[in-house]
């Protein structure tokens, strides 16, 4: 249920702000078909004093308006799009905008709620796992398996609070290409490749919500992953646990680009 979700001008102004300092990097949205159906009602607007309609699923898309606090909605279908707070999930409204989910009181926080259809964005199929995904998946079990799974030689650090720089680490990149997994799980989003069921294959990138960087692993299949632990600062090993081990609310898988 959502009634930790009371929303406050200075709760809304927390949101806003961490996502600023994340730097959380939306890419176009794209292309929705149309929903079939009449819209859903009987939820409204949680977000004080109001909440701004966008005209994609992305806290950088350009606004088209604003809703009062507790605003009847008209839903016509939700979508996956950029996190804000715990959820990305976005609400296509019945005038074509759209707004995060997580300012509502639709009943799963984080995830599709029953009664509300799917927007239709197509996604792409998974690949065939090729030798690089596969190498991903040795070098991270490798990693754990080391005589120092907390520490990391390529960045002369300890991996806990670095779950992007492995991933990235894992596939031969010596300069990580996204700045936290958020932004990674952005810009796989806007690009159709996340899959939200829990059979990742060997070499996806498993992703996360929480806090403002979220979270990033790499599956070695059989619904295994391997990930870094902890926060910046923490010393933790490197662990192999279960794709659903984790308290974060799970968002779903991707294979890296070119992979």
């Amino acid at each position: 249920m959502k009634s930790t979700r009371h929303r406050s001008i200075t709760r809304a102004g927390q949101i806003l702000a961490s996502l600023a300092v994340a730097g959380s990097i939306i890419m176009p949205a794209i292309s929705i078909a149309e929903p079939a159906g009449a819209a859903v009602t009987g939820y409204v607007t949680t977000a004080s004093p109001s909440l701004n309609m966008r005209s994609s699923p992305s806290t950088t898309a350009g606004i088209t308006g604003s809703l009062p606090y507790r605003s009847a909605l008209a839903i016509d279908c939700q979508i996956t799009g950029s996190v804000v707070g715990t959820s990305n999930i976005w609400d296509r409204l019945s005038n074509g905008s759209y707004i995060s989910d997580w300012w509502t009181t639709t009943p799963v926080t984080g995830g599709f709620s029953p009664g509300i259809p799917r927007c239709g964005a197509a996604t792409t199929p998974p690949p065939a796992v090729n030798s690089r995904a596969q190498a991903a998946a040795r070098w991270a079990i490798a990693e754990k398996n080391s005589r120092f799974p907390a520490w990391s030689d390529q960045l002369g650090t300890w991996w806990s609070g670095h779950c992007e720089a492995f991933v990235e680490i894992a596939y031969g990149r010596s300069i990580t290409r996204y700045g936290s997994a958020a932004i990674d799980y952005n810009a796989m989003a806007a690009m159709g490749r996340i899959h939200r069921d829990d059979q990742a294959p060997v070499g996806a990138l498993v992703f996360y919500a929480g806090g403002s960087d979220g979270h990033v692993a790499l599956s070695i299949g059989g619904g295994q992953v391997v990930s870094t632990i902890g926060y910046v600062g923490n010393r933790y090993p490197v662990q192999q646990v279960g794709i659903h081990w984790f308290s974060n609310p799970y968002l779903g898988w991707a294979m890296p680009v070119g992979v």
